[in-house]
């Protein structure tokens, strides 16, 4: 089953990286890297100087960049992608779906 996404805000701003849809973007408009703090999730692909969506709150869906279990807290890696939390940075939010390969959708309750 294709997971899907429950957002109850979204926002649009700049882009200043290239975006592919369903990854982690910063404050600053670019995709995100290891440990950075995160806006929200792309709604689609973006260009850079493109006005995107990103998706803030509620359950939004995230490309797996390891494979994660149900309820685990994730943090952002390389190229937004997302995988298990670990060390002290601010996490994106809990993992609602498994994810056993790299690539994998998984549903994530967003935090604020």
């Amino acid at each position: 089953m294709k997971p899907t996404k429950q957002i109850i805000l979204s926002t649009s701003i700049t882009a200043t990286s290239a975006w592919v849809v369903n990854r982690c973007i910063t404050y600053t408009g670019a995709l995100a890297t290891a440990g950075d703090n995160v806006l929200g999730i792309s709604a689609y692909e973006a260009s850079a100087g493109d006005v995107a969506a990103v998706d803030l709150r509620g359950i939004a869906v995230v490309e797996a960049g390891a494979a994660i279990a149900v309820g685990q807290e994730v943090m952002t890696a390389a190229q937004g992608v997302v995988i298990p939390l670990t060390g002290t940075v601010k996490p994106v939010g809990n993992a609602l779906d498994a994810a056993t390969a790299v690539g994998d959708l998984v549903r994530v309750a967003l935090k604020g």
